[in-house]
Parts: structure tokens; C-alpha cells; sequence
């Protein structure tokens, strides 16, 4: 059996349910991975979805006459049934359809279930602003400590223009590297909120950079969701594929999001 085969007998299984329970969680991981191998399940499952909905026989019958992309879309936009087809009839799918039609249906076929700014009202959440404590070894001086009052209380009223103007007073009187990290984090989240997505990416990407800040993986899923907000979804989820490689407080929210993200519908 080669490699082709071997991918489309492994589709066949997992949209039968015939998995393992560990085979099918790294089935899911591998879709997480590769953009391609999930459009190709999600047009699978379509495609399934279409033989369920007229009847196998049927459907093979006008399989046997497809000759554009029209007349497959058709198939498939039937809708949801009951009718499972033989394994054998996934067969059909390739043998009738050119890899042309079903490139084009791939790409232009289809679109995507959410839309991007949908997806950032459901996850985006403005994290309450704590303020920061006194720190010891005179971080602050007493002017930039008055600042901080100011913007923590900005924040918390909802006056993120405000709390720029004195965030921005504490960044501009100190070295770039002895700002605290939440500094900039919360310089970012105001950025978001009086609409300034660039600036937010720009410092969010900064700030997940930085090895020693305790802010890398929450300034990741925010340039995540600012990437979202601008409608940049190859870009945000560049970002939460990156984030389910590893473990943090954001992991299964970016698993989830990108499931969200690559979920499609036809047009």
C-alpha cells in the first residue's frame, strides 16, 4: 500500500470512529499540524456527509456524471442523513473526481464556519489590571509609582486612553530593559482596546519573545487574537499552532481556537 493510500485508508478510519483512542488523539494532532491534511478530512467528511444524505447508490450514480465543480458541490450540499455508505465507496470519491476539482473545491469550494472577527469577540477577554505592588531594589521612582496609580485606575474604569498616557510616562522614563514585563503587556492590551491592533502585535511579539518574562505566553495568545481582530488568520494561527507545542495556561484555548479557525462550510 503507498503513502497515498495509506493516508486515505487513515481518513477512512478516523471519520469512521475505528481509531484507538491514542491513535485517534494523534490523528488530531497531526490535522493541528498540517492545514492540508485538515481540509482534506473536512472534505472527506463532506463528501461523507453526501452519500448519507441521497443514499449511496444514488449518489454514485451522479458521481458517474461529474464533470465540473458545480455538479459535485451539488452532491455535497445535500445535507446531513442517516445512510452510511460501504467502505468501498470512498473510492469512488477519488476515481470520479479529478484532482483538479477537488483542489478547486478545497480552496474555493468552501469557507470558513467562523468568520475571524466572530472568533475574537467569543475568546478575546480584557484581563483585569492588578496593580503592582512596591517593588523593592527601586524599580520605580515616586513619580513613576504616581503614574502607575494613574493607569491601574484608568484600566480598571475602562479609560484605556488614559492608561496609555500613563503607561507611557513610566516607559519613556525608564531603559528599555528595565521595564517590567507587565508594563508592556498592559501597554498592549490598551493598544487593542482604543484599536491600535499593529502596535499591540508589534508589542506583544516583543514581549513572547523575551525568555524571562512571566507574560510570554499571555502576550502570545493576545498577538494571537490582535492577529484575529485584523482578520490575519494564517497568521494567528501560526501563533496557536506554536502554542499547543508546548505546555501553558493557554494550550487547550488554542487547540480549541484553531479547530474553530480551520472549520469550513460550504459556500
Amino acid at each position: 500500500m503507498n503513502v497515498v493510500h495509506e493516508k486515505q485508508e487513515l481518513i477512512e478510519r478516523y471519520l469512521y470512529g475505528e481509531l484507538q483512542e491514542t491513535d485517534r488523539i494523534a490523528f488530531e494532532a497531526s490535522m493541528l499540524e498540517d492545514q492540508e491534511l485538515w481540509q482534506e478530512v473536512e472534505l472527506m467528511r463532506d463528501v461523507l456527509d453526501a452519500f448519507q444524505y441521497k443514499g449511496e447508490q444514488d449518489a454514485i450514480n451522479v458521481m458517474k456524471q461529474v464533470s465540473s465543480e458545480k455538479e459535485i458541490r451539488t452532491i455535497i450540499t445535500g445535507g446531513r442523513g442517516k445512510y452510511r455508505p460501504a467502505r468501498k465507496t470512498m473510492k469512488w470519491i477519488i476515481s470520479l473526481a479529478s484532482a483538479a476539482i477537488v483542489a478547486g473545491l478545497i480552496f474555493t469550494g468552501i469557507r470558513p464556519e467562523y468568520s475571524s472577527r466572530q472568533l475574537f469577540d467569543d475568546y478575546y477577554l480584557v484581563l483585569p489590571y492588578e496593580p503592582l505592588p512596591s517593588r523593592g531594589g527601586g524599580v520605580f521612582d515616586e513619580v513613576q509609582e504616581k503614574q502607575l496609580t494613574i493607569a491601574a485606575d484608568c484600566y480598571g474604569k475602562g479609560d484605556y486612553t488614559g492608561a496609555l498616557h500613563a503607561f507611557g510616562q513610566i516607559s519613556m522614563s525608564m531603559q528599555k530593559e528595565d521595564i517590567p514585563g507587565e508594563i508592556f503587556f498592559y501597554t498592549g492590551i490598551c493598544m487593542i482596546q482604543t484599536g491600535n491592533e499593529n502596535e499591540a502585535i508589534r508589542i506583544f511579539r516583543n514581549l513572547s519573545s523575551s525568555g524571562d518574562s512571566e507574560y510570554r505566553d499571555d502576550a502570545s495568545w493576545y498577538q494571537a487574537l490582535a492577529y484575529l481582530k485584523e482578520g490575519k488568520r494564517s497568521d494567528a494561527e501560526r501563533i496557536l499552532s506554536e502554542m499547543t507545542r508546548k505546555e501553558n495556561a493557554y494550550s487547550e484555548k488554542s487547540k480549541e481556537l484553531l479547530m474553530h479557525l480551520r472549520e469550513r462550510k460550504w459556500l
